[in-house]
């Protein structure tokens, strides 16, 4: 399973994406776009990136990255398996991560330093964690940008999973 790459079983999973966010992935880009049947999705989801690319307001990239969560949640009957990992800035720098199994979905995702390894417990006060904190969100914010998840991050992600709960997508479009 190659990260970041969602394979589809078939055209007809095609029919659960919304026109806009259809439209976005049959044109190349570098941010998510459809080659085959490979969903591929950027690890650097970062608005103000996207703005004039594949969309041409703040808004309507954030609308371009709900649906893709949305449609993220009705992807199990047409797919194996799938993790995906992307950056995205929303007030914070964010991560976000999505693994489907073959059975259960599941995702994670928050503020970057708050997957930073360890515990406060590792540092001499506060303040020293939360300058490792900072240093974290920069290390990793600059590493999705180059277009890879280190295995620190990944493990980080993968304890904090969840079994996603549909009802949180269910009133999105």
């Amino acid at each position: 399973m190659e990260q970041n790459t969602i394979t589809l079983k078939g055209k007809d999973a095609l029919k659960i994406f919304d026109k806009k966010l259809f439209d976005v992935i049959n044109e190349e880009n570098e941010f998510i776009f459809l080659d085959g049947l490979d969903l591929k999705v950027g690890y650097f989801l970062d608005v103000f990136q996207m703005q004039g690319y594949i969309a041409e307001t703040e808004d309507e990239c954030w609308e371009i990255i709900n649906l893709l969560e949305v449609t993220i949640t009705k992807l199990k009957p047409y797919t194996d398996s799938f993790e995906v990992i992307f950056f995205n800035y929303g007030g914070e720098y964010s991560v976000c991560m999505w693994k489907y199994d073959g059975e259960i979905l599941k995702d994670s995702g928050g503020w970057i330093g708050d997957f930073i390894p360890g515990s406060e417990d590792d540092y001499d006060n506060e303040e020293e964690y939360e300058n490792a904190q900072n240093n974290y969100v920069d290390e990793i914010t600059e590493e999705l940008k180059s277009g890879f998840a280190s295995d620190e991050l990944r493990k980080s992600l993968i304890n904090d999973l969840k079994e996603t709960d549909l009802t949180l997508y269910n009133d999105r479009k």
